[in-house]
């Protein structure tokens, strides 16, 4: 994850058999990275979104050359491998375009928005929370997470979870306006109201937690939108 060196002992990280070289996220369809590995370089083209990515196909990868496997369907097989449910997942809500995306902490939420930013998303938005104790029932962590970053771009966005007051101040205080806020706590017509409210050949990005991601999944499962999340 970084170098490191001492220049009193000269102790250092020892040179990596795996290393990321580059990394390209084409929009939300797809990363190309290119690994530098004992076998020579190695270009991988995944459709999945994020520099995350590249940081997941290093380790896989490494296991590889460190179980001693040859690395000659590496590439082919990555290229096979696309999202799991609720990471960047794209649904067809009845011909609206609907892009679910998990996140859960600050590193998380931080790299799902600059996947998101490389297509000029999020424009109208679904953001949901709850203080389950599988969510975590301490949100001091919003605080760390970059909304500013997307506030200048959101013209809606409903907020819903059982703590969406908690996620509204937050937004607050990142620069989207009171107006272009509104809290319906109730999942299901959260999701009934971002769409009903969704301007012609728009599309609405929802950026949920865990309980409410499964919340919201299963709602759509309920409707024929999408299969269930273990079938992906």
């Amino acid at each position: 994850m970084g170098d490191y060196a001492c220049p009193g002992c000269g102790f250092r990280r020892p040179a990596p058999d795996v290393a990321v070289t580059a990394v390209e996220v084409a929009g939300l369809d797809g990363t190309r990275c290119v690994l530098r590995t004992p076998a020579g370089k190695l270009v991988l083209d995944i459709p999945q979104s994020g520099v995350h990515i590249a940081y997941d196909a290093a380790a896989a990868v490494a296991i590889m050359v460190g179980l001693g496997l040859p690395l000659t369907h590496a590439a082919e097989s990555l290229a096979a491998v696309g999202p799991a449910f609720g990471r960047l997942e794209k649904i067809d809500a009845n011909g609206t375009p609907v892009i679910l995306a998990f996140a859960k902490n600050p590193t998380s939420y931080n790299t799902t928005l600059r996947a998101l930013a490389s297509e000029g998303e999020p424009r109208q938005l679904l953001i949901a929370a709850s203080n389950t104790l599988v969510d975590g029932e301490d949100f001091g962590w919003l605080w760390d997470v970059d909304f500013e970053s997307m506030a200048p771009r959101v013209e809606r966005v409903v907020v819903s979870g059982t703590r969406a007051d908690e996620l509204a101040n937050r937004l607050h205080y990142a620069g989207i306006q009171t107006a272009r806020l509104t809290i319906i706590e109730d999942r299901r017509a959260a999701l009934d109201n971002a769409l009903t409210q969704l301007p012609q050949d728009a599309r609405l990005v929802i950026l949920s937690g865990y309980t409410p991601l499964i919340e919201l999944r299963d709602e759509m499962r309920r409707r024929g939108w999408t299969g269930r999340y273990w079938a992906v």
